[in-house]
């Protein structure tokens, strides 16, 4: 398990092309993008293919005040050299240190998601934030939420579950009591477009 405030990479299939400077290794990059107090942790890699792999990952730090979180995208062309392709703007991550990032995952080429867990009374909360690249644009894609029961206090249960897609406005939600489904909804909403450039957790809601 990865907490919060380390940095996490994923990394899966695909070529992207654009910029100059090369690096030997990740960690050379995010040292470019961040500077020298972002730690560095976790990274997971999937099977490259002819054209080389990307690399996708967030990193967090902390100062005497803030946390802060980042996005970034990286190519590693087939000879092994990193190239920066894309960074999101620092965003604020002060949810405290009952919040952490357990896992970084590939859901298929060019899509992975970042499961986030705050720990509650009677359970553990997830957050899992989805990205997509969508016709050369790296998006956020979706949002799934689940809550735990704290009304029983059963960690076995959860009392609701929130699932998004952002890209085809598809919301379904599902309410739970003593364990069970209760109700279920299907409904479609509009978002605005989520940009990985622009991810902001807290700037990202339910409809």
């Amino acid at each position: 398990m990865t907490r919060i405030f380390i940095g996490f990479l994923f990394v899966f299939a695909t070529s992207l092309a654009g910029a100059s400077e090369k690096f030997s290794n990740v960690e050379e990059a995010v040292k470019a993008i961040a500077g020298k107090d972002l730690a560095l942790g976790d990274y997971n890699a999937s099977s490259p293919t002819k054209e080389g792999s990307t690399t996708l990952g967030i990193i967090f730090s902390e100062d005497a005040e803030n946390s802060h979180g980042q996005l970034f995208v990286l190519d590693r062309e087939v000879a092994g050299k990193y190239i920066i392709v894309a960074t999101s703007n620092k965003f604020m991550q002060a949810r405290g240190p009952h919040h952490y990032v357990e896992i970084v995952q590939s859901t298929g080429r060019n899509q992975f998601y970042i499961q986030v867990n705050h720990e509650e009374a009677c359970g553990t909360g997830i957050d899992i934030y989805r990205f997509a690249l969508i016709r050369g644009v790296w998006r956020v894609s979706g949002l799934d939420r689940t809550v735990p029961d704290n009304l029983s206090c059963d960690v076995n249960n959860n009392s609701y579950e929130y699932s998004a897609n952002f890209l085809t406005g598809k919301v379904i939600t599902k309410d739970y009591k003593r364990g069970q489904v209760a109700n279920v909804k299907t409904k479609h909403e509009t978002f605005p477009v989520y940009l990985l450039a622009e991810f902001d957790p807290e700037a990202i809601h339910e409809k």
